[in-house]
C-alpha cells in the first residue's frame, strides 16, 4: 500500500509505476482530502527485484513535484522458504 501524507487540502496527486512520471500510465490526479492523508494499493513487486513508484503532487497554485519511491519485498513465504530471523542468539 502507498500513503502519501502531510499535504495541503487543495493539493492533487497521482502516481504510475516506473521511475520517471508517464502521464499516459499514471491514474487521474484526484485532490488530496481534507486530513491531508492518502492511501492507495498498488501492484507489489516479484520476487526481490524492487519496484518503482513515481507521485506527482501537483501543488494548489498548480507547480508539479514529482518523488520517486522503490518497494522490494524482503521475504516470500510461498517463493523463499526461508526468511531472515530477527534476532539470532548463539546456543551451545
Amino acid at each position: 500500500m502507498l500513503i502519501l501524507t502531510r499535504f495541503r487540502e487543495n493539493e492533487m496527486y497521482s502516481f504510475n509505476q516506473g521511475a520517471t512520471y508517464n502521464s499516459g500510465t499514471a491514474n487521474t490526479p484526484a485532490v488530496i482530502p481534507v486530513n491531508g492523508i492518502v492511501s492507495a494499493t498498488i501492484a507489489g513487486p516479484t520476487k526481490l527485484s524492487p519496484q518503482s513508484y513515481t507521485i506527482r503532487i501537483i501543488s494548489a497554485e498548480g507547480c508539479p513535484i514529482d518523488q520517486t519511491v522503490n518497494v522490494t519485498n524482503v521475504c516470500l513465504e510461498c517463493e523463499i522458504p526461508y526468511c531472515p530471523p530477527a534476532n539470532v542468539e548463539k546456543t551451545k
